[in-house]
């Protein structure tokens, strides 16, 4: 072969190169099959979500018994404590029934003064046994022509000495006597220092030291006086409320402003805490006054201790322009304080002395009613650790029930207006059961036979109607109502608009094809 042919040769090999198609490899991704098994895969997920986003965004709505709410919420006004009150005169030549039914006209009369307050307390007075159901039962013994100085209560008893021996106008003392006894927040106004019925709450008792280098003192024993003074009168209020005591020492709490310093004729200088000081004098930035181990409301007692540059630290009537003599004063709803300027004419002189001043203030802000100004503790029983007679629990009994009765009427009669309002408002098993169950403590008040009972069936009646109204399902419909959700739904367009559209082209290839095989 000569060189001449060479050239040639090359130029046919390289026709023969460009008439062969190199074979492609094949991509997975590009199979039908496995295209189609994907896609099914999404919609597979998509159609299996369903159920659960039907279960999660459906709206339970039960039906609430209305009609008996708002019948028990008009039987809640005409609830009855029916009170017995049996009068021994102690002298033969008195009559007995003439008597009573003069006492009964006095207490009559209280009544129609201030219906409201005597509201739902239905007064029986007899000199006999009394035949009829009540609540409970008081005795009453009458002295004519006593000696003694004032009346004398214990337990359910009053000893009612009268100097007069005329019956006409000891039946109208009595009478009195026995309306103070029974409704003390008659004809006054309303105690607004008194706090909110609540079943738990917890006492936090504190020795605040403003400066501990300047005349402080770093401890009161507090466990101690607490159980001999504090401890007896929560065990008497234990039908009410449950009681949790924590104790603290701080041994720096600055005030947040500088008392003033007053002066005058007749008494040395001091720092006095008039109304406006007494509105800040909580430093409630600086002091911590409690811990937070729950939810129930806190009373605070505080003993503070000034620093030597403040004392004497006393009250001020802004008013008249005096010190004031007693050392304590009532934040309203809130607690007590004591200020506590050692070795003062006007300070406590003893622990024991601090504690009974804290105890006066918690039976206050407890709503505790006081005796008549004529009438104290007998002294076999005056135990001075628990200085309450059955007279005065039994008549706050009376009042927290009415409040709380009536506050669960009120509430359960506003979760009907409230679901009626709302289309959307879920009502679950747990706001039905709460409803119900708060109907039924209402339905028993009236056959319940002591006022302990009757008030432990409207504590548990406001407990559930309360729980009902708050519930957190009801609450997140308040805030947050359903429309706000449809907002979401824009979100999944990014994400569902890929799947629809190869959905929708899958199908037409599929008819396509279908169509070609039958032609």
């Amino acid at each position: 072969m000569d060189a001449s042919d060479r050239p040639q040769n090359t130029d046919n090999v390289e026709n023969n190169n460009k008439d062969v198609i190199p074979t492609l490899p094949v991509v997975l991704h590009q199979s039908n099959r496995v295209r189609r098994a994907i896609l099914a895969a999404y919609w597979t997920v998509v159609l299996a979500c369903l159920p659960i986003w039907w279960a999660q965004t459906s709206i339970q709505r039960l039906s609430l018994p209305e009609t008996r709410i708002l019948h028990q919420e008009r039987a809640v006004q005409e609830i009855q404590s029916h009170v017995g009150i049996r009068i021994n005169t102690n002298k033969p030549e008195v009559d007995s029934k003439q008597f009573v039914k003069k006492v009964e006209d006095v207490v009559s009369q209280c009544a129609k003064s201030d219906q409201d307050a005597w509201r739902g307390t239905n007064v029986h007075i007899f000199s006999d046994a009394y035949q009829g159901e009540t609540s409970e039962q008081y005795d009453v013994n009458v002295h004519f022509g006593s000696d003694s100085n004032g009346h004398k209560v214990y337990g359910r008893q009053l000893d009612f000495h009268a100097s007069s021996t005329d019956s006409d106008t000891t039946a109208s003392d009595l009478g009195t006597v026995l309306c103070q006894l029974l409704t003390p927040t008659a004809n006054r106004p309303a105690d607004q220092r008194v706090t909110q019925y609540a079943p738990n709450f917890r006492l936090a008792f504190s020795l605040m030291n403003e400066d501990i280098g300047s005349d402080g003192q770093a401890g009161w024993a507090a466990d101690k006086y607490i159980k001999s003074i504090i401890k007896p009168t929560l065990e008497l209020l234990s039908p009410l409320h449950n009681f949790t005591i924590e104790s603290q020492v701080q041994y720096y709490a600055p005030l947040a402003f500088e008392p003033p310093r007053y002066g005058g004729v007749g008494y040395s200088p001091y720092y006095g805490l008039g109304e406006d000081e007494l509105k800040i004098f909580v430093n409630s930035a600086e002091w911590s006054l409690s811990s937070k181990i729950n939810n129930d409301p806190v009373l605070h007692f505080l003993l503070f201790i000034p620093s030597k540059k403040h004392k004497p630290l006393l009250l001020h009537d802004s008013v008249t322009g005096q010190r004031l003599t007693t050392p304590a004063f009532i934040i309203p709803q809130w607690g007590g304080v004591i200020a506590f300027n050692h070795g003062h004419p006007y300070s406590p002189h003893s622990a024991a002395e601090i504690f009974a001043f804290f105890r006066t203030q918690l039976l206050a802000l407890l709503g505790v009613p006081s005796l008549p100004t004529n009438v104290t503790l007998a002294h076999d029983n005056a135990d001075e650790s628990a200085p309450l007679s059955g007279w005065q629990i039994d008549a706050l009994l009376r009042r927290r029930m009415r409040e709380n009765t009536e506050g669960a009427g009120q509430t359960l009669r506003s979760i009907v207006s409230l679901v009626k309002k709302l289309e959307n408002m879920p009502v679950g098993m747990d706001v039905k059961g709460d409803v119900l169950n708060a109907l039924e403590e209402l339905e028993a008040i009236p056959t319940a036979t002591t006022t302990t009972d009757m008030f432990t069936h409207s504590r548990l009646a406001l407990s559930f109607a309360s729980r009902a109204f708050f519930n957190p399902g009801m609450l997140g419909q308040l805030y947050f109502p359903a429309e706000h959700t449809y907002a979401i739904y824009m979100l999944f367009a990014p994400a569902s608009m890929p799947l629809i559209v190869t959905l929708i082209k899958e199908i037409r290839d599929w008819q396509k094809r279908r169509k070609a095989k039958t032609e």
